[in-house]
């Protein structure tokens, strides 16, 4: 467990490591999971993209979640009837 930075790190140190961070904090496994959402990137026109839309808006004293709001409804264009 006492190495140095310039040594290799072997298949039994690891192993080492592994059950001494079991014995320490128990067996308890967290299982942690990710989703890409498909449909969640929305292209920018290229005739407005994003930033330069952020940074006209950001003129006019939008910030934070209100700016990220209007953005994505300017990007999406006009509601479909």
């Amino acid at each position: 467990m006492n190495r140095t930075y310039d040594e290799p790190e072997t298949e039994t140190d690891v192993m080492a490591a592994a059950f001494c961070t079991m014995r320490r904090y128990g067996m308890t496994i967290i299982t942690a999971t990710q989703h890409l959402d498909v449909n969640g990137y929305v292209k920018s026109d290229p005739r407005m993209p994003r930033t330069r839309l952020r940074r006209y808006l950001g003129q006019y004293g939008l910030r934070g979640e209100v700016l990220n709001r209007e953005v994505r409804r300017i990007v999406a264009g006009p509601e479909r009837q």
